[in-house]
């Protein structure tokens, strides 16, 4: 279990392991928060920034590459198209969802 800060309130964070309780976490924070849609089994955290700016949402770029592929029965090269395209070049404000890769040896 990790310690998180929200808006200067600390406690326990558990990682949420469903699409509810990942809504259902980002709720309690009390954020307002950008999703991007269809990928919130890709939710791996949320930023935190110095006070007036905006926490955001982070997703793992390979659970959204392998949402695409199993939900929407792509290849892996049209996912990473679509996702690349789509995903990471959407810019929708300051609060535009985060897409973190990270090295599979973490």
């Amino acid at each position: 279990m990790t310690d998180i800060s929200m808006d200067g309130i600390r406690g326990p964070f558990t990682p949420p392991d469903t699409v509810t309780g990942i809504r259902a976490w980002l709720e309690a924070l009390e954020g307002d928060f950008l999703l991007a849609d269809g990928f919130d089994d890709a939710i791996i955290g949320v930023t935190e920034h110095s006070p007036g700016r905006p926490a955001i949402v982070v997703y793992s770029v390979a659970k959204c590459i392998q949402i695409l592929v199993a939900r929407d029965s792509m290849s892996w090269g049209d996912a990473m198209d679509f996702f690349y395209t789509n995903a990471i070049g959407a810019w929708v404000g300051p609060q535009t969802p985060i897409f973190l890769t990270v090295p599979e040896a973490l």
